[in-house]
C-alpha cells in the first residue's frame, strides 16, 4: 500500500514537471505569436483540465491529512489512552458551556455548545472516538422561535440518537416576540418521550405574552416521572408584573390566579416528576412552596427576578424553614427572595429561633437587592452550617440607607452566624468604619473579597474602640478590593493589622491621597506602602465573578 503510494508519487512528480514544462512552452509561444482559433479553444479546454487536476490533488491532500491526524506518532494527543482522551474532550466541552453565560441571546444559540460536532470533524480517529461516547451527545438544545427554532430540531434528533440510552440534558430557550411551538412539539418531543430525562432547563425571555401553562404542559407531560435530577427555570422578563408559583390545576384553591401558574396535570404527576430532583435553580418563577420538589436537595437557588417591578417573590419564614428542614443535605444555597416574618412575630420577647442544621453546606450566597435586603437577618437566623469550610457571600450591595450598610444594620445576626460557621471565603460590601469585629470571628478565613465604600472618600478602616480586638494570625491567601475608593494611609494601616496576605488584588479601585489627588490602583502596584505589607500586588481586569468565586447575577442554568 505505501509502496504503491511512493511509486505513484514519483510518477506524479515526473508527470507534473513534464506538464509544467509543456505549459511554459505554450506560454512562450503565445507571447511571440497570435494563437489560432483552434489553438485558443484547445488552451481554454486545458484550463478546465487543470482545474480538475487541482480538485483531485486537494482530495489527495485531505486524505493524507486525515491519515496524519490519525497517527499516534505524528499527533502526540493520539497516543493517549481512550479514557484520558475522552476526559480531556469532556473538560473542553464543559469549559465551553461555562464560557457562555451572557444572556444577551439565549445560551443555546451559541455555537460553542456544538463542540462534539467540531471534534468529530477533526479526523477519522477522533470521529470514531467521539461517536463511541454517547454522553457527548446527550445535551439537547431547543429554541421556540419562528426563525431559528426549526434549525435546532434536526440536530436535536440526531444528537438524541447518538446519545444512546444516556439520560438527556434538555435545554429550552424562548423569546416571546418570536414564540413558536409547532415544530418542537410535533416534530421532536414525541420522538424522545420514552427516554430518561437527566436535566431540564428553561430560559424564558419576555414570556409574559405566551401561554405559559400550555408551554410547560407540553414538556412536563412528555416524560414519565422518576429520573429528573436537575431542574432550572430562569425567567428574565422586564415587562412581567409577577413572579408566579407553578402548581397543578387540581391543587389548592383557584384564588389569586396572578400568583400561580396552573398546569393542567394531576397533582400526583407533578409531585412524582419533581421528587427525584437534587439540583433546583429557580429565577423569577418558582414551584409551589409546599411541593416535594424542595425535598432531598443538594443545591437550591431561589433568586428574585430583576424585572418584577410590582409583585416581588415572597416566602414566609415557616415555608423557608420547612424547605431547609426537608433538605438537610444542602451543599449550595443561593437565596434572593423577600422573607415574610411569621414565626419571629410570635416569639416571646428575648427568645430566639432554633436554626436548621445543614452539616454539608459549603456555599451560602445571600444574593439580595434593595427590595429584598430585609431578608438577610432571617436567612442568617435559620441557617446553621456544619464544620465544613464555608464560602459566605453576603449581599453584593450596600443597602438603601445611604449612611449605613447591610453589614452594620445586621451586625448581631452576622455575629451569631459567624460564631457557628467555619467561614474560609467571605465576600462583603460595607460602608462601615471598621470590619475588625467581623474579621475577629473568622479564624479560618483564606479569601476575603470586600467592597469598601465611603461618602466623603475619607474612609477610616479601624475604630479606636475596636483596636483591642484580636484578629486571628492565620495567613489570608487572597484579599480582593471591589469598586473601592481608598485612602492610602488608612488602607495601609488597616492592612498592617491583618494577618499575612498572600496576594492583594484590586478590581476597579482607586486611591485618595491627602491632597485630594486620586489615582487608579493600576498605577500604584509598586507603591512602597503596599509592597511592604504584601509583595504580590495585582490589578485584575477579569469579570468580577471569576475573581471572587461568585456566580454572575444570572446564568444559574449551567
Amino acid at each position: 500500500m505505501l509502496g504503491e503510494l511512493s511509486e505513484a508519487g514519483q510518477i506524479l512528480k515526473s508527470a507534473l514537471e513534464r506538464y509544467y514544462n509543456a505549459c511554459a512552452a505554450v506560454e512562450s509561444y503565445c507571447h511571440e505569436n497570435e494563437p489560432s482559433t483552434t489553438d485558443s479553444g484547445r488552451i481554454f479546454d486545458e484550463l478546465t483540465f487543470v482545474r480538475g487536476l487541482i480538485n483531485t490533488l486537494i482530495k489527495a491532500k485531505i486524505s493524507i491529512k486525515y491519515s496524519c491526524n490519525s497517527s499516534r506518532h505524528t499527533v502526540p494527543i493520539n497516543r493517549l489512552p481512550y479514557e484520558i482522551f475522552i476526559y480531556i474532550l469532556n473538560l473542553a466541552i464543559a469549559s465551553g458551556h461555562e464560557a457562555c453565560k451572557q444572556h444577551k441571546s439565549p445560551y443555546c444559540y451559541n455555537p460553542i455548545h456544538r463542540q462534539p460536532e467540531t471534534f468529530a470533524s477533526v479526523c477519522v480517529r477522533w470521529r470514531k472516538l467521539v461517536l463511541r461516547c454517547p454522553t457527548f451527545w446527550s445535551r439537547i438544545d431547543l429554541a421556540h422561535t419562528n426563525q431559528k427554532g426549526r434549525k435546532f430540531v434536526p440536530r436535536a434528533r440526531l444528537w438524541a440518537e447518538r446519545s444512546g440510552s444516556c439520560p438527556l440534558d434538555v435545554r429550552i430557550a424562548v423569546r416571546s416576540y418570536k414564540y413558536s411551538s409547532t415544530t418542537v412539539s410535533t416534530n421532536f418531543l414525541p420522538s424522545i418521550a420514552s427516554r430518561e430525562l437527566g436535566s431540564l432547563s428553561f430560559i424564558l425571555q419576555g414570556v409574559n405574552n405566551i401561554k405559559e401553562d400550555s408551554f410547560f404542559h407540553q414538556y412536563l407531560s412528555n416524560w414519565e416521572p422518576g429520573t429528573l435530577q436537575k431542574l432550572v427555570v430562569e425567567k428574565t422578563s422586564l415587562l412581567d408584573r409577577s413572579s408566579r408559583l407553578i402548581r397543578s390545576t387540581d391543587g389548592g384553591t383557584h384564588q389569586d390566579s396572578q400568583s400561580y401558574l396552573r398546569i393542567d396535570l394531576p397533582h400526583e404527576h407533578l409531585e412524582a416528576f419533581w421528587r427525584p430532583i437534587k439540583i433546583l435553580r429557580l429565577y423569577g418563577m418558582y414551584i409551589d412552596w409546599g411541593s416535594q420538589a424542595y425535598h432531598g436537595l443538594v443545591e437550591l437557588s431561589l433568586i428574585s427576578s430583576q424585572g418584577t417591578y410590582v409583585n416581588i417573590a415572597t416566602i414566609s419564614e415557616s415555608q423557608l424553614k420547612a424547605i431547609l428542614t426537608s433538605s438537610p443535605g444542602l451543599r449550595i444555597f443561593r437565596f434572593g427572595l423577600k422573607v415574610l416574618p411569621d414565626i419571629s412575630l410570635t416569639l416571646p420577647a428575648g427568645s430566639t429561633v432554633e436554626p436548621v442544621q445543614l452539616d454539608d453546606l459549603q456555599i451560602l450566597d445571600v444574593d439580595l437587592q434593595p427590595r429584598t435586603e430585609k431578608s438577610l437577618p432571617y436567612i442568617l437566623r435559620w441557617v446553621s452550617p456544619g464544620s465544613k469550610p464555608l464560602m459566605l457571600l453576603l449581599p453584593r450591595c450596600h443597602g438603601s440607607i445611604s449612611e449605613s450598610d447591610l453589614i452594620t444594620q445586621n451586625r448581631p445576626e452576622i455575629d451569631t452566624f459567624l460564631r457557628r460557621a467555619k467561614v474560609t471565603e467571605l465576600c462583603i460590601y460595607t460602608r462601615a468604619a471598621s470590619i475588625d469585629w467581623l474579621l475577629s470571628l473568622v479564624p479560618d478565613l483564606r479569601t476575603l473579597s470586600v467592597s469598601l465604600g465611603s461618602i466623603s472618600g475619607n474612609l477610616v478602616l479601624t475604630d479606636e474602640c475596636e483596636l483591642s480586638l484580636s484578629i486571628p494570625a492565620n495567613t489570608i491567601d487572597k484579599l480582593c478590593t471591589i469598586s473601592s475608593h481608598l485612602q492610602m494611609s488608612s488602607f495601609s494601616q488597616w492592612l498592617s493589622r491583618l494577618p499575612p496576605i498572600g496576594q492583594l488584588v484590586f478590581w476597579s479601585s482607586t486611591f485618595i491621597f491627602s491632597a485630594g489627588v486620586t489615582a487608579d490602583a493600576a498605577k500604584l502596584l509598586n507603591h512602597p506602602q503596599l509592597l511592604n505589607i504584601c509583595p504580590d500586588v495585582k490589578v485584575s481586569c477579569e469579570k468580577l465573578h471569576s475573581i471572587i468565586g461568585l456566580e454572575p447575577p444570572r446564568g444559574y442554568t449551567y
